[in-house]
């Protein structure tokens, strides 16, 4: 039986020479027996000297490379699957503020992973704006990612204290993150309109960045260990005036660890400078994070992103213009 046109004299059945052209490999296609086969490159090679292999490994090799064929793709597809669901539990719209408005961005540096955001709306005029960075990447990062969002949702309105659902939550969450050596990091942040402050505590994440209308910055940094580090851990928390604040901006360590082709990292003195200089601009709160991200993406330039990124911009509406 030929295959391709070329002649044959393996003996081996027909539905076997038909599925041998779908083998080859960059190098070129399999011997099977005395038979001319044409190479990836297009030219043709003699094998008719060489030894022959025998039928059922062949058959065995066919068979097993596509079986791996078809779970590589069942794999594509679950991740992709996994991507819409991850994408699904990132807010579609924000709670009403009173007075201030919200944008969020995320970006995975794989097809999932374990960065993300989330903003729970309260009684009285609050809300709780929650960022966290799951250790690692992936699946693994994403599966503790989904689990810690359905934690804090659960559990926001049993406080009105960010450092008392910080150490419910890790303990909820301590015994499975302990069990696989991993942590996460976390920062919540209360904003209260009717009392005009915004009570922020952290579980050993990034600080949180704020300017004021001037364009002056800082960062608040309140102690706490990451969860799953200790089954008890005592969290601090810092209360900021929202009459400070023009601009407040939760963000994970992807933003200040990104990298240029040097090697370079973004940093965080880098990270407020742009915040005080896009903060002077009369920006809406989307406006105000996308030309934060064009600052991180203009720095990489064509360097790979290695880790996850995300941010949540809080901006007071018409502060600038006042």
């Amino acid at each position: 039986m030929g295959v391709d046109g070329l002649q044959t004299d393996t003996g081996l059945a027909e539905p076997l020479a038909a599925v041998v052209p779908v083998v080859n490999r960059s190098a070129g296609a399999r011997c099977c027996g005395p038979v001319m086969f044409r190479e990836s490159l297009g030219s043709e090679k003699d094998l008719s000297t060489l030894t022959e292999v025998p039928r059922e490994s062949v058959i065995a090799e066919v068979a097993e490379d596509v079986e791996v064929s078809e779970e590589a793709r069942a794999w594509v597809n679950e991740l992709e699957t996994a991507r819409k669901i991850q994408e699904s539990l990132l807010p579609k719209s924000f709670p009403v503020v009173p007075g201030f408005g919200l944008a969020g961005y995320c970006r995975t540096a794989r097809h999932v992973g374990g960065d993300f955001y989330d903003v729970i709306a309260l009684p009285g005029n609050s809300a709780l704006l929650v960022m966290a960075d799951v250790m690692g990447k992936g699946v693994p990062a994403a599966l503790f990612a989904a689990m810690l969002r359905t934690l804090i949702r659960t559990t926001a309105d049993l406080t009105t204290q960010p450092r008392d659902l910080l150490g419910r939550v890790n303990r909820q969450i301590y015994e499975e993150l302990s069990a696989v050596d991993m942590f996460i990091t976390v920062q919540v942040a209360l904003i209260e309109v009717d009392r005009q402050r915004l009570t922020v505590a952290s579980a050993g994440h990034c600080p949180l960045l704020v300017a004021g209308a001037d364009g002056q910055t800082a960062s608040i940094s309140p102690e706490g260990l990451p969860l799953g580090i200790l089954p008890e851990v005592d969290f601090e928390e810092t209360v900021i005036s929202l009459g400070d604040i023009a601009f407040a901006m939760l963000h994970t360590d992807g933003l200040t660890e990104a990298r240029n082709g040097d090697g370079e990292i973004f940093g965080e003195t880098r990270l407020l400078n742009c915040l005080g200089r896009i903060s002077t601009l009369d920006q809406s709160p989307e406006g105000f994070s996308t030309s934060m991200i064009e600052e991180i993406q203009s720095f990489q330039s064509t360097a790979s992103v290695r880790d996850d990124q995300a941010l949540l911009v809080l901006a007071r509406t018409g502060v600038l213009a006042a």
